[in-house]
């Protein structure tokens, strides 16, 4: 990363250029904003984002993403333990951290 600023970000595809070439621009103006946009997919260069294209969202340099977050073992018990707390079922989309949050502020709401 480059400590000059401003400066832009780009990522494939984007209005300008043509197919294969096209590309996006984001202006960044600090290393904080730059960090980011990183996060999000964007890459320093024209040429790397035309490399990771618009299907490597984990940026290995292969279409496709990433691979999802093996299952934390206690995922039922915690569902159980959440139904128990709030009288429902969880919703599924929620990961082990999410539960064990909701169940930490039902059980501190309970105890005022």
């Amino acid at each position: 990363m480059s400590d000059e600023f401003p400066k832009h970000l780009y990522k494939h595809p984007g209005p300008y250029g043509l197919a294969q070439k096209s590309y996006a621009v984001l202006g960044v103006a600090d290393a904080e904003e730059e960090k980011a946009g990183l996060a999000k997919g964007w890459s320093l260069t024209m040429e790397d984002a035309w490399a990771a294209g618009p299907l490597d969202h984990d940026k290995d340099g292969k279409k496709g993403g990433s691979k999802s977050p093996a299952p934390a073992e206690d995922l039922a018990d915690l569902r159980a333990e959440y139904e128990k707390a709030h009288g429902k079922k969880p919703f599924n989309g929620w990961d082990a951290d999410e539960l064990k949050a909701k169940i930490a502020a039902k059980a501190e709401e309970a105890g005022k």
